[in-house]
């Protein structure tokens, strides 16, 4: 373990190569310690975005910004924090493998994780991504555990962990539309109103806590929103499931000129397993895998080939 932790230390800001991204989401955790805005000003002070940044998850920059505080300005702190949300990543995997199924697949999802070189590229990227796929994997687990012990804490928790994913980045919202769905249609299904109406307030009590942190702390003008309505609206649904499944295709086939293959198959195998067993807890897994990736195709406007490490 000592030996893995140094090598991605060692290598941390060689590989990959910094890019655009990384300086930009690491400017707002910057002028959040000069200023205490989330603002972005590496394209001139006299832009709204230079006061507020929205399209920034407010948990990202403030840990991008513990990171600066304590160890300076760096690309290598930027990329620490990656590094933190890879290895959370990993652990959340294995408590969720653990809760779900059983120990050994919790530890076969860790490793597999831990190994894939999509993972490790986004442990060593100043990008929101590795933490936004911690995000959803959380989710997933508190809304298992919110479910299975059928108490009105539980589903509190699990749906204010769902929607303040969305703080680390906006596409943690695909993974709130999946973890709602699926408590929607278990509550309905038991008549839990309780229970429903616990997790519908943790829930509404994250979206607050986005809303007040992105805009009523610092309103200005923005196209988030119009983004989202063109992205929805404008497109037709059988484009915009013909885009998702090339988006996928491109993933794991012709995109990385074929080294994802056989991940990919084994991504592809496992979902296909569950549902076939028909077990409650592989079948819910399965439609969180499904929901959150069609509101991905659905409702994501920018489509990059890195988000794939949120699945």
């Amino acid at each position: 373990a000592s030996a893995f932790l140094l090598t991605h230390l060692v290598t941390l800001t060689h590989y990959p190569v910094a890019d655009c991204d990384e300086a930009h989401y690491s400017n707002v955790a910057s002028v959040f310690l000069e200023r205490g805005v989330f603002g972005n000003n590496l394209t001139g002070e006299d832009r709204p975005i230079a006061q507020n940044s929205t399209g920034v998850g407010r948990l990202f920059a403030l840990g991008v910004a513990f990171f600066f505080r304590w160890l300076g300005v760096s690309l290598f702190s930027a990329r620490l924090f990656s590094l933190a949300g890879y290895l959370a990543t990993i652990v959340l995997l294995y408590f969720a493998g653990r809760s779900v199924f059983h120990p050994t697949t919790g530890l076969l999802a860790a490793a597999l994780f831990a190994l894939s070189w999509i993972a490790l590229l986004h442990g060593h990227s100043g990008r929101p991504d590795v933490w936004t796929s911690a995000g959803g994997i959380f989710a997933f687990l508190m809304l298992q555990l919110a479910i299975s012990k059928e108490r009105i804490v539980w589903a509190g928790a699990a749906g204010l962990v769902a929607a303040l994913t969305i703080e680390f980045h906006l596409n943690g919202i695909h993974f709130l539309a999946a973890s709602g769905a699926l408590a929607l249609v278990w509550g309905l299904r038991r008549r839990a109103w309780a229970w429903l109406f616990a997790y519908g307030s943790g829930v509404t009590c994250g979206l607050f806590i986005w809303f007040f942190g992105h805009y009523l702390m610092s309103p200005v003008p923005t196209a988030l929103v119009q983004e989202i309505a063109t992205a929805t609206i404008q497109h037709s649904m059988a484009g915009k499931l013909t885009g998702l499944v090339d988006w996928w295709w491109r993933q794991y086939w012709v995109g990385t000129n074929y080294e994802s293959l056989l991940q990919g198959l084994y991504f592809g195998l496992g979902p296909g397993v569950l549902a076939i067993r028909r077990e409650f807890k592989g079948r819910m897994l399965v439609a969180y895998i499904i929901l959150s990736a069609l509101s991905f195709g659905l409702v994501a406007l920018v489509q990059e080939d890195w988000y794939r490490v949120l699945w």
